[in-house]
């Protein structure tokens, strides 16, 4: 599954450049996860997000595998398509939610964390194969016209509907509108506009002989 330094010559001289650095930035991913299970197989192998980071280990490899042949036949890049829109419509929001769920738990939070950024940086690079294969699907009649102008789209849009499901959506309050009130004394009632505040008498002070006198 590790691309040798013979392959990797191979790829620099046959392949696109575009599709170099995919193919290349795909199989240091590959190399992380291969990493991560190696590491932790013993430990997490009867964990519940263990089935999904397995599933997350093949197809990488899988595509990877694929990637290193000069040009793709028609079995070959049909099997192309079916892992990418495997991943899309199956895989993805399960492992999301797998390897959100190992946050969530406290204890391994720096091992989740490192699982979500995986799944996300191979999920873009699987967007840009997707984007590079679009000309050899269409041949073959896999996709049609229509859907490859909104397949990126659709794929970063599954993703935002994940974070906005965990994170939740903010309610905004309905305003209400204010009233514009006019107080010149023209639109003043005429009760209103009569009426003059009332001053207020002081008493005078008793003298001497009003004391004397009552």
């Amino acid at each position: 599954m590790i691309i040798n330094n013979q392959s990797q010559c191979w790829l620099h001289r046959e392949m696109k450049p575009n599709g170099i650095v995919v193919t290349n930035r795909l199989h240091q991913e590959v190399r992380y996860v291969f990493l991560i299970y190696h590491r932790n197989k013993n430990q997490h192998r009867m964990a519940v997000w263990w089935k999904h980071f397995n599933e997350l280990k093949r197809s990488s490899a899988q595509v990877l595998e694929l990637l290193q042949h000069k040009k793709l036949n028609a079995v070959q890049t049909k099997r192309l398509y079916s892992l990418l829109k495997k991943f899309q419509k199956k895989q993805l929001c399960q492992m999301y939610f797998s390897f959100n769920g190992v946050v969530g738990l406290g204890q391994f939070v720096t091992l989740g964390v490192v699982l979500i950024g995986l799944l996300a940086r191979i999920h873009a690079l699987y967007c840009q194969i997707y984007a590079d294969y679009d000309t050899e699907f269409k041949k073959l009649s896999l996709i049609k016209f229509e859907q490859t102008t909104t397949t990126k789209v659709s794929m970063e849009k599954q993703l935002q509907s994940l974070v906005s499901e965990e994170l939740g959506e903010v309610v905004d309050e309905p305003m209400i509108p204010l009233q514009r009130t006019n107080t010149s004394l023209n639109t003043m009632p005429a009760s209103i506009q009569k009426t003059k505040p009332k001053k207020k008498t002081k008493k005078k002070k008793k003298s001497a002989i009003d004391d004397i006198f009552g």
